[in-house]
């Protein structure tokens, strides 16, 4: 495997969020095949427990969930104080209707995959994010601004 492809030189935490079990089991085996620790949750409520106390590297996210959607847990982690409230975060979902890519990253996420999620993309989108601070992208507005606009789309 080479290094491009590998997580494991950066030693990521990594939390998946998403209401398919199934979903839940591909990331993980997909995180620990290239070298990440993982945690796999259910739902943004069971995610926002975790985030309140446990700092991750980066977060994949679901947005069309039960109860907290993706789009409620981020605008809440954004506006938080969670150790993990500027952590990456990567949009996944199978709607690609609703939201465009930019819109995603508008309200406070740093990157959009859709489902099926491609392994190759997944792995090098985390890499990519991780290996660089948060201070340094551009593209996310402030939490401040992320939470306003949640409400306007």
């Amino acid at each position: 495997m080479s290094k491009a492809l590998s997580l494991k030189d950066l030693n990521l935490r990594v939390l998946a969020v998403d209401d398919e079990p199934a979903n839940l089991r591909v990331f993980e085996q997909i995180f620990e095949a290239f070298g990440a620790k993982v945690t796999a949750v259910g739902g943004g409520r069971e995610a926002l427990a975790l985030l309140e106390f446990d700092p991750f590297d980066v977060l994949l996210v679901d947005i069309h969930m039960p109860g907290v959607t993706g789009l409620e847990l981020m605008r809440l982690l954004r506006t938080s104080s969670f150790p993990s409230c500027e952590a990456p975060a990567i949009a996944v979902t199978a709607d690609v209707y609703s939201y465009r890519r930019s819109d995603y990253l508008r309200l406070g996420f740093d990157d959009f995959l859709s489902k099926p999620v491609p392994v190759v993309g997944l792995v090098e989108t985390v890499r990519r994010l991780a290996a660089s601070s948060r201070r340094e992208r551009t593209s996310s507005p402030s939490p401040h601004w992320a939470a306003q606009e949640l409400g306007a789309v």
